[in-house]
């Protein structure tokens, strides 16, 4: 006769972190972003010109603003 043990990991909600929504794209995030460096910021809000930088945003659309070979 052989017995099977399974192990199972059960974590409470405090453990997870909660979703937020992108305030430019509504997508949910587990993290926000908050960029700080002016010319990201400048640029989003020239096509987004509500949002304010304490809203964050997030990382897929903090890619699209961050830009190598800007001036």
């Amino acid at each position: 006769m052989h017995l099977l043990y399974f192990h199972v990991i059960v974590l409470p909600t405090a453990c997870i972190p909660p979703m937020e929504d992108c305030p430019l794209c509504a997508h949910e995030d587990q993290e926000l972003r908050y960029p700080d460096d002016p010319w990201i910021t400048d640029e989003i809000q020239a096509r987004f010109p509500d949002w304010r930088p304490e809203q964050g945003l997030c990382g897929t659309c903090l890619k699209e603003f961050e830009n190598p070979f800007r001036p």
